[in-house]
């Protein structure tokens, strides 16, 4: 039998590998953060989400990750 797909788990997973400084991981959640919806998110809300996906960007360019830098 197969595993099945977990979305929330493999989420986990990335946000735990871009802590730990893994460029791809940093590249790959920045990209996911930033093609989310923010219709609810407050003002200040979206500033933070932005200024993450920013830090996110910024520690994959660092690591070697060529397409950040775009």
């Amino acid at each position: 039998e197969y595993i099945k797909a977990n979305p929330e788990q493999a989420i986990s997973m990335l946000y735990l590998a871009a802590a730990n400084g893994y460029g791809l991981a940093e590249y790959d959640l920045a990209n996911r953060l930033a093609r989310q919806y923010d219709t609810g998110l407050s003002v200040d809300i979206k500033k933070h989400k932005i200024a993450i996906i920013r830090e996110l960007y910024q520690g994959a360019a660092k690591r070697g990750v060529s397409n950040a830098l775009l």
